[in-house]
């Protein structure tokens, strides 16, 4: 009798460790899905970085600067850039909307 009580002590404390591993492994396997949401996140906001750091950099930046520096306003300096500007002054406010929401 005293080894059939020990024996269900220790199938009990075996199936304790069991469950408590099992919740330990979804603990970790949720830590580590929010550490890569993280890194994606991360990655993925200095690809948008860099390439706004590029846009930035480029010389053609310079002259729709200076027109807006010139224009009195909004609506002047948007009717004096060519469309190519235009467009890269577009592409340049959805990199920033797309940065901000990242």
């Amino acid at each position: 009798m005293n080894s059939d009580q020990l024996n269900r002590w220790l199938t009990l404390g075996a199936n304790i460790g069991v469950v408590v591993g099992i919740a330990l492994l979804i603990l970790e396997i949720n830590q580590n899905t929010e550490m890569m949401r993280a890194q994606m996140t991360q990655a993925r906001s200095e690809n948008l970085l860099g390439r706004y750091k590029d846009e930035i950099h480029s010389d053609y930046w310079a002259e729709i600067i200076a027109k807006r520096r010139v224009a009195q306003s909004l609506d002047e300096w948007v009717e004096a850039l060519t469309p190519e500007e235009y467009e890269r002054v577009w592409t340049f406010q959805l990199f920033q909307w797309h940065y901000l929401q990242s």
